[in-house]
């Protein structure tokens, strides 16, 4: 029976909390649906509740309708739901990647302010067989094969995939019996998105002998081999990565170098990953190409890279290389976000303070004040004035102009938390009880 796979798979996914409070992103499609009330039925039997998350894409005409609609079977259920709407502008290439990616913004940020730690998404077997075959087609490796894992880790919340062992047939049977309609989205049909020309193969591959269980035994195959992979890159990560907390990393140049091209583009990658704080993959290109850029030149070229500055400290004649936030150099600021009385400044630092202090700075941020790198011409000017050069000798000024400043609306530099400089004494009140942490979106050695 289904719910007693679903229940079973729930029951593996965890540990969750006393009382959990799950999140659902809900399109109104059969998936979707069916995952909310196997989940409604599931949280009950464990004393918590479920709060439907739902995106109008404004790409349908009948969006609103189909909303109401589904709308009316979740309050039959006493199921909160929250309406997102998404304007996708005037661009009209690229729209299932960029509607997505505002989906999982979105949904992320709203789990993040509300403290919900679990995002559940209703994909199936079905589309786990469709990534296979795409990724198989793009030359993927035992990363792309293994495809869509049951649990994703973000910076504060996991994305859950409880379906991905139950096939479309199923889902829609289950609703058919409980009497529950869905919407069917028209785009699914059109062979214009790579995805769906896939799925309409899917039978024919079947008809010709590829069953669903070869496909269990391919994927349980592939997640083997990553498994094995990871343990391999999680050892070397461990022996030869230093992270500062100051937002850094070092390792030695020899010890990279000793790496064969993939080990060294996943390595790198996860590198980069945790340092600039994004949660995206580099392109394996990008990775490729500095590894032989490295290789050819005698000479370490300083590098920009995944959002990251890589450079070895010539003067020192040293071997080791360090990777450090890259400088953003325009006028746009880095993000800063307000989750359960902490910031969080460019998706890399946790900044940490009495909730006194903090309704006090939140009511200056942005206004009076704001963070952003020090930069050169912060460093310049704060060295001048107090000579901290004198006191930090062992940290080298690439790594300090990427630190963390808290700046007035005329970009003057009030305080540099890492460096315990305070222009004035008022400053060093307001600020000398703030704890900034480095807590990056990705840590080095946790995998998804």
């Amino acid at each position: 029976m289904i719910e007693n796979v679903f229940f079973k798979t729930m029951d593996s996914l965890g540990p969750f909390e006393n009382k959990p409070h799950l999140a659902i992103g809900v399109s109104g499609g059969s998936d979707s649906l069916c995952l909310t009330l196997l989940c409604e039925k599931w949280v009950k039997r464990n004393g918590g509740k479920i709060s439907a998350l739902v995106i109008d894409y404004g790409l349908r005409k009948n969006s609103k309708k189909e909303y109401e609609q589904f709308k009316k079977i979740l309050n039959k259920k006493k199921i909160s739901n929250y309406l997102f709407k998404w304007d996708y502008g005037k661009r009209i290439n690229s729209l299932q990647e960029r509607a997505r990616d505002f989906r999982y913004k979105t949904f992320e940020e709203w789990c993040f302010k509300n403290n919900i730690f679990h995002l559940l998404i209703g994909h199936h077997f079905d589309d786990q067989k469709e990534t296979f075959l795409i990724r198989l087609n793009s030359n993927s490796d035992v990363y792309g094969l293994s495809s869509m894992s049951k649990i994703l880790f973000k910076k504060k919340i996991r994305i859950l995939r409880p379906l991905l062992s139950l096939n479309k047939e199923e889902i829609k049977d289950y609703l058919v019996k409980h009497k529950v309609k869905w919407i069917e989205d028209e785009s699914n049909k059109s062979s214009k998105y790579t995805r769906n020309r896939y799925r309409k193969a899917l039978p024919i591959l079947e008809r010709e002998g590829l069953t669903n269980k070869k496909f269990q035994k391919l994927l349980q195959n592939a997640k083997k081999k990553r498994k094995l992979s990871e343990n391999r890159v999680l050892n070397w990560l461990i022996k030869n990565v230093e992270i500062n907390p100051l937002g850094y990393a070092t390792v030695v140049k020899k010890n990279l170098l000793f790496l064969n091209k993939k080990e060294f583009a996943i390595i790198l990658n996860r590198i980069l990953m945790t340092i600039s704080g994004k949660a995206h993959n580099i392109k394996n290109k990008n990775l490729i190409n500095f590894f032989n850029k490295i290789v050819s030149n005698k000479i370490f070229p300083d590098s920009n890279l995944g959002g990251c500055h890589i450079f070895i400290d010539k003067k020192k004649g040293s071997d080791r290389i360090y990777i450090c936030r890259e400088i953003i150099r325009n006028t746009r600021k880095q993000t800063l976000k307000i989750i359960n009385d902490k910031f969080y400044w460019d998706d890399r630092f946790e900044i940490d303070m009495k909730k006194k202090k903090f309704l006090d700075f939140k009511k200056k941020i942005n206004k009076s004040l704001y963070i952003d790198q020090l930069k050169l011409d912060g460093w310049k000017d704060i060295n001048t004035k107090n000579n901290i050069l004198k006191k930090n000798k062992r940290i080298l000024i690439k790594l300090i102009i990427s630190l963390p400043a808290f700046k007035d609306k005329n970009k003057n530099i009030l305080s540099v938390p890492h460096l315990n400089y305070y222009s004035n004494l008022k400053n060093k009140k307001l600020f000398s009880n703030i704890n900034m942490s480095f807590k990056p979106t990705l840590g080095l050695t946790r995998f998804n």
